[in-house]
């Protein structure tokens, strides 16, 4: 994130500090490959808290979803223009990352529940009920019970 200005102008590490390096590179061109790098972190983050099943993945996701299409109509709007590679490069991961992100983003929580506890029944319908009924302790006590037969 911090040094997507860096890598999306083609700037090279150990010449980041070199004033010459950003020669021909405007100053809104570098805050759009940062905020765009932000966007891409979000993103990423959202789809790693998805996939732990960790609370706060879907507001990840569409926060970071939300800032690449605003990146991807800046960027289609000046690759108009220029048909710079600059925009080719930042296009390619938006599509990578964002098809991804987008992807997880609309897939139910069950099905990737019954994806990755496909070899635990058990445990999958346990989470299921208790999640239909989440007020109900005794469920949520049948999960941990699941989970801990699970784990041996």
């Amino acid at each position: 994130m911090y040094l997507s200005f860096a890598l999306f102008n083609g700037v090279r590490l150990r010449h980041i500090f070199k004033k010459n390096s950003y020669k021909g590179i405007s100053t809104m061109r570098i805050i759009g490959a940062v905020l765009t790098g932000l966007a891409l972190s979000i993103t990423l983050i959202g789809l790693l808290f998805k996939f732990q099943d960790w609370p706060g993945a879907t507001i990840n996701l569409g926060v970071g979803l939300f800032g690449l299409v605003i990146a991807l109509i800046v960027g289609a709007v000046k690759y108009s223009k220029s048909k710079s590679d600059y925009y080719t490069k930042i296009f390619k991961r938006i599509a990578v990352y964002g098809g991804l992100g987008l992807i997880m983003l609309l897939l139910p929580k069950e099905a990737w529940l019954e994806f990755r506890y496909r070899n635990h029944p058990e445990y999958v319908k346990a989470v299921k009920k208790a999640m239909a009924e989440s007020d109900n302790q005794e469920l949520w006590d049948k999960v941990e019970e699941e989970r801990r037969k699970m784990n041996l």
